[in-house]
């Protein structure tokens, strides 16, 4: 009859236990420290309604407002950042890594029918991008009386 642990009872070969020695080395090297390849982010963004408006609220920290644009074109909002280089890191300074800003971002939202959107107004203040989608007055909903016949 054949051993089932016979696999358990061999010695675990010691080039086994130090193949991973240079992992640890691996994981905070250079080149793993710095920026990732795949570093898209963009704006957190939440939205309320009133009777006569949509606001929507995007965190841009560290955006200053002219590095934002907004443009409306077929029924989207597109919100676009372009930072400028940080000048607070010294030039002979090497960033080993950055997670606390991003150069580029785009975001598109989709509009509703019922967004006016000539009337739309934008303000950006202690990192907040305000934006106020104000409804066309003629989808606001009202009480149509009934008359009598």
């Amino acid at each position: 009859m054949a051993n089932i642990f016979h696999t358990l009872e061999q010695p675990i070969s010691w080039s086994y236990l130090t193949s991973h020695d240079g992992l640890y080395d691996k994981v905070f090297s250079r080149q793993l420290m710095q920026k990732s390849h795949v570093d898209i982010r963009k704006p957190i963004i939440d939205v309320s309604e009133t009777d006569t408006a949509y606001i929507l609220r995007a965190e841009v920290p560290g955006i200053q407002k002219d590095e934002l644009n907004l443009t409306v074109e077929g029924g989207h909002l597109l919100i676009e950042a372009s930072r400028k280089n940080d000048e607070a890191v010294s030039k002979d300074a090497t960033i080993i890594r950055r997670e606390s800003s991003f150069d580029n971002f785009s975001r598109s939202i989709r509009l509703g029918s019922n967004i006016d959107s000539k009337a739309i107004t934008a303000e950006c203040k202690n990192g907040i991008l305000s934006i106020n989608l104000p409804k066309i007055n003629d989808v606001l909903s009202r009480k149509i009386e009934i008359l009598a016949a």
